[in-house]
């Protein structure tokens, strides 16, 4: 078994970059029924939701104490040498702005800087890159731009984090004709991570093992598998292998996970996370009688 993944998250001034793909919300819009409402940015930068007075800025809305964790957000083209440091970078022009399908749209790219602290104390992180999309070539400037954290913000970020694969564990060889055990070890893995100003604490759990057996099939348990004499998990080889050409034995581990924000309620991430594990060599042997002479 791999060491257990080291709980390291590299962050660009903070923040985990997503895909654009990863953005969603309008102006307006509301969580979904049932939504932890800790996890919706405030539409607009709307008075009923904010007391900022910064513009372009956004806070992310809780019930009781309101939350002091505040943002920066500018959209600029994306162009190599536009930066929301750059002066003049709300008019750079550049092939690259002018990509998308649309002719009329342009690609921009979206900064944040963090602003204030949980705490409410004035903060300087710089500006952080979030992420591009075509849009309207008006939206160049500070933006109250809202976002909202979903299931599949978090299930990106796990996948940037990462999550440990698994090996076969099991004999050095086997025999011809011999049901073997295997098993393996996929340990559950929690994380606490900062995605786009939240808190976000993670839990991954295994859920199914797929076994590939280096001879052409595939198994699929619920369970792990046990050293021997335990038989939830076995095969049984029909054919030894050349000498020195072992078969490649793997497992891959599917995951599901949850998460909650800022320690509201659990949520959990409709879609399983599959890891594929390293293989490992396994000779398949042949057994032959021996006479043996007894005095």
């Amino acid at each position: 078994m791999r060491a257990m993944l080291i709980a390291v998250l590299v962050l660009v001034g903070g923040w985990i970059c997503l895909p654009a793909s990863a953005w969603a919300g309008s102006c307006g819009a509301m969580p979904a029924p049932g939504a932890d409402p800790r996890a919706f940015w405030a539409s607009c930068h709307s008075s009923e939701h904010s007391t900022s007075s910064v513009h372009g800025s956004l806070q992310p809305v809780s019930t009781g104490t309101p939350a002091s964790v505040r943002y920066l957000y500018e959209w600029l083209p994306t162009c190599p040498n536009a930066s929301p440091t750059s002066p003049g970078s709300i008019n750079a022009d550049c092939r690259a702005a002018h990509s998308c399908a649309n002719p009329r749209l342009l690609s921009m790219s979206l900064y944040a800087m963090q602003v204030t602290n949980a705490r409410g104390n004035q903060v300087n992180g710089g500006w952080s890159y979030l992420g591009s999309q075509c849009r309207n070539p008006k939206a160049a400037g500070p933006t109250q731009q809202p976002r909202i954290l979903t299931w599949a913000d978090v299930l990106a970020a796990i996948r940037q984090v990462g999550v440990p694969g698994a090996i076969v564990n099991g004999p050095d060889y086997t025999l011809v004709n011999l049901r073997t055990s295997f098993y393996t070890t996929a340990p559950n893995v929690d994380r606490n991570l900062t995605i786009i100003g939240y808190g976000v604490a993670v839990h991954v759990e295994p859920s199914t093992y797929t076994w590939h057996w280096g001879d052409g099939s595939t198994e699929r348990t619920d369970t792990p598998g046990h050293p021997y004499p335990s038989t939830d998990v076995t095969h049984t080889y029909l054919h030894a292998t050349p000498e020195g050409q072992p078969l490649q034995v793997s497992v891959d581990v599917t995951y599901t996970a949850r998460y909650r924000v800022d320690g509201g309620g659990w949520q959990d991430i409709p879609e399983t996370l599959t890891i594929a594990g390293d293989p490992r060599s396994l000779p398949i042997k042949q057994a032959s009688a021996v006479l043996v002479a007894v005095n």
